[in-house]
């Protein structure tokens, strides 16, 4: 689905983000992006949804290489992937069901389609009783489950979630965590960047770290006990 062939990222007049990364994410993936602040994370994601150009070489997404795609082809891009960003902004004045509908609408649904899976969204992350407020009387924690809100709505095949946790409660966390895990259960290919995350926690199928403007996979290999229980939870 999203592939990096020898990607380079580099920002003038010499600043190097990214140096010939390799990273092959596969239909159903979840995998964990961790690695010190400023190390490249959000302009990874950045790239993926073709707001950063690559320097040197190749990235392609849904089999298309970014650097060949127009500007009319961006958009449509976008649609297929659910985004969540450090500091999500929202329509003002608009209510949190506002800000949810509008997705829907920009896509052609309306009416009681639109309104039945806002309130599928608004329920799943806890917020139904927060439908009719606006966005600036919301606490952080509930902003960021607004912006994880807008990511899912149009039930994307991609999830990019940069810290998608920051401001969440300990339960916060753990709910929505449940919630991801059961959303790439049913084939949602999900890249996380979290610095302080478990990833046995987190359920996710591998690990890369970004330091030094390198990319490595330090996944840890399951044991023989641990690939029969999984085999076991699966049947």
């Amino acid at each position: 689905m999203i592939e990096f062939s020898n990607v380079t990222k580099i920002f003038p007049p010499e600043n190097v983000v990214l140096r010939d990364v390799n990273l092959q994410i596969r239909r159903g993936d979840y995998i964990l992006l961790t690695g010190p602040a400023g190390n490249g994370k959000s302009v990874l994601f950045q790239m993926i949804l073709r707001y950063e150009r690559v320097t040197r070489g190749e990235l392609s997404v849904f089999g298309r290489n970014l650097d060949k795609l127009t500007p009319k082809d961006i958009p449509y891009l976008r649609r297929k992937i659910g985004w969540i960003s450090q500091e999500p902004q929202f329509m003002q004045p608009r209510s949190v069901l506002e800000n949810l509908t509008n997705v829907l609408n920009a896509v052609g649904t309306f009416g009681s389609l639109a309104d039945k899976r806002v309130r599928e969204v608004l329920n799943s992350l806890g917020l139904e009783m927060e439908a009719s407020s606006y966005p600036s009387e919301l606490s952080r924690g509930q902003l960021q489950k607004l912006a994880i809100g807008r990511a899912l709505i149009l039930e994307p095949a991609v999830l990019l979630a940069d810290e998608p946790f920051v401001y969440l409660t300990p339960e916060e966390i753990e709910g929505i965590s449940i919630l991801f895990k059961d959303f790439n259960r049913h084939g949602l290919t999900i890249l996380m960047a979290a610095r302080l995350m478990d990833p046995e926690y987190l359920g996710v199928s591998k690990v890369v770290e970004i330091n030094n403007a390198s990319l490595q996979d330090i996944t840890q290999p399951k044991s023989v006990e641990e690939k029969n229980t999984s085999a076991a939870d699966s049947m």
